[in-house]
């Protein structure tokens, strides 16, 4: 039997049962022989001297006594010891006090004496939102901000704890302290306690603030059954930790394990895939933090969900002046162009082999100061919320903006959010069409051909990743810019060997382009040369453009379906374009034997554009 689901059930330190609700039944309380309640999944053993009157009846009886019912009437109070068994879980010597359900009146003591020694006395947090000034709780952490200054000398830590009587949406608090002293949570479901707490209202939702220069104070302790009961993080080096603290949160350890954590959400939240020209929140793995180019102080954080970026149109492209092809063999790496080409630098490699084949490596640029993120920045591996950010699109490419405004939360691999995520890319990988870009029809429809279209379709991760230098691949992708721009550059002549310098033998032109290529997964370039050329333009052998008007008008109109120009209605070209989705097959090669990876290239092959 769930516990959660059948009752709330809620500790105070002096490990005090404040709250068993069962709606619309009557719970029965048995006596040490062990009788059978009305409630056959709810006991409480113990002696009891005291009987009460329900509708006129006298429950005197030894072997049973009713204690609560449904009507909201509060029946009575013990405090004697007992044993409460409901399943599996079972909380022994006890000192229980029941009522209906309704929220209590709010004690007025802090302490409590028990055997001559004075104790804490923790609250429930639905009791404690209630109570005026300071209060002592346990709770679990459903959701956590790592700290970042304030305008004063403290750093700030906003956090959400939860416990079996408010875990949705649970108290949010806000903790101030120096730096040093600021609660570093480890995992969500982590287990907090904190001592003289201040609860108030904040636009009509309860709010807790605690102070560690005012005299608040709390240990952290693991929130996964079976690990250690010493404190992971104590803001006072004195503190107590006695034996009904031990039952609190072995108890609390066994509720968390069995209830995943509600994280809040909002219409702000978005997959990545649901990114538009505004703010958002988002839940996200980060996959890696490129500090390289601190030096210079610029971070990109790249972050993943499963999900992919909704393709941007691109502007249209500006004429270049043409290159001297005259050593195509000296040209081909192109590596001088690439960050023209491709907005923001890769992760290195190493760090690339390792990402998910699918789904978008979103980057996140933080427009603050390095120095104003200490101790915020996310670890590679942790899935995490990000509050309010902005977006925007460079080089036909989304970019998240993490600005002063922006929050970062943690988040537990057990939260509903992370589970959604792994499931979904779990069932979209496993899928005919998973590696196909989510915004491409299914089956996939293209300009293009290829002379393999049996083979599975990769990813340009998985291209950029593979194991092998030379490897082939066939791929769904958008063309969005060729290189040169002018179409009449597009052939170039071959080098004159030797023994034909000084000849009059007319030069031999070959397609000599390369293509930036584009899916949801990154970006590489590859070229278009020789017979390869002349299959993917069919029908227009590579000659002297300058020299062929008719021929040029034919590629330009082949070239501007592939970048995805448009027209209006008045004939004139529209600002921006956006390129269909086409199959084409890739190669990889190398240039330099002594350094394979370095100068590994990408070729397109086996690729037709009959339009």
């Amino acid at each position: 039997m769930d516990l959660h689901d059948q009752y709330k059930v809620v500790f105070d330190l002096r490990s005090t049962l404040q709250n068993i609700v069962r709606p619309n039944k009557i719970g029965r309380l048995t006596n040490s022989k062990g009788a059978v309640s009305r409630n056959p999944a709810l006991r409480i053993r113990g002696d009891h001297p005291e009987a009460f009157d329900i509708d006129g009846r006298n429950e005197s009886s030894s072997e049973e006594r009713v204690l609560w019912r449904s009507t909201g009437e509060k029946l009575g109070e013990f405090g004697v010891p007992v044993q409460v068994e409901c399943g599996e879980v079972s909380i022994i010597s006890v000192t229980l006090l029941v009522f209906s359900g309704v929220a209590m009146a709010p004690r007025k003591r802090r302490r409590y004496k028990e055997g001559g020694r004075e104790h804490y006395e923790y609250l429930p947090l639905r009791e404690a939102v209630l109570r005026e000034g300071e209060v002592n709780f346990y709770g679990a952490i459903s959701e956590y901000e790592k700290p970042k200054p304030t305008r004063g000398s403290d750093f700030l830590c906003t956090m959400t704890v939860v416990d079996m009587s408010l875990d949705d949406p649970g108290l949010r608090l806000l903790v101030f302290a120096p730096e040093a002293k600021c609660p570093i949570v480890k995992s969500l479901g982590d287990i907090i306690r904190f001592h003289r707490v201040k609860v108030s209202n904040y636009k009509d939702s309860p709010q807790a603030v605690a102070s560690m220069n005012k005299g608040s104070s709390f240990i952290l302790l693991d929130g996964k059954n079976g690990n250690s009961y010493k404190a992971y993080q104590k803001s006072h080096p004195a503190f107590t930790f006695e034996h009904h603290d031990l039952l609190t949160v072995e108890h609390m350890r066994k509720w968390i394990s069995a209830h995943p954590l509600v994280t809040r959400t909002s219409d702000y939240l978005v997959q990545i895939r649901g990114i538009k020209e505004n703010y958002f929140d988002l839940c996200c793995k980060i996959l890696y933090v490129d500090d390289r180019y601190l030096p210079q102080r610029v971070t990109i954080i790249y972050v993943w969900d499963g999900t992919d970026a909704t393709p941007r149109t691109l502007p249209v492209l500006q004429e270049e002046d043409s290159l001297d092809w005259a050593t195509l063999e000296d040209r081909a790496p192109l590596d001088t162009l690439e960050a023209k080409q491709i907005p923001l630098p890769l992760p290195p490699r190493d760090v690339l082999c390792d990402f998910p084949p699918i789904g978008t490596m979103l980057p996140i640029i933080p427009v603050v100061p390095v120095d104003s993120l200490s101790g915020q920045m996310p670890q590679r591996g942790d899935w995490v919320k990000f509050r309010n950010l902005a977006v925007r699109t460079h080089a036909g490419m989304v970019e998240a903006l993490l600005t002063r405004e922006s929050k970062i939360s943690l988040l537990s691999t057990d939260t509903q959010l992370v589970k959604n995520c792994e499931s979904g890319y779990q069932e979209r990988i496993l899928s005919e069409y998973g590696r196909l870009p989510q915004s491409s029809a299914k089956p996939p429809q293209s300009l293009t051909v290829t002379d393999f279209e049996n083979v599975q379709f990769s990813t340009l991760r998985e291209v950029l990743t593979h194991e092998k230098v030379t490897y082939k691949f066939r791929c769904l992708v958008r063309v969005i810019s060729t290189f040169p721009t002018q179409v009449c550059n597009f052939c170039v002549p071959l080098p004159v060997s030797e023994d034909k310098v000084g000849t009059e033998s007319s030069p031999v032109f070959v397609y000599g382009v390369r293509f930036t290529l584009e899916d949801p997964t990154g970006r590489l370039h590859a070229f278009v040369f020789g017979e390869d050329g002349a299959k993917f333009f069919n029908g227009h052998p590579a000659a002297d453009l300058y020299s062929d008007s008719s021929l040029v008008g034919a590629l330009e109109r082949k070239v501007q379906k592939l970048l995805g120009y448009k027209y209006l209605e008045d004939g004139r070209p529209a600002l921006e374009r956006d390129p269909p989705w086409i199959k084409v097959c890739l190669k990889s090669y190398y240039t330099d034997e002594s350094k394979k990876w370095e100068s590994r290239c990408y070729r397109v092959f086996g690729t037709t554009f009959p339009g």
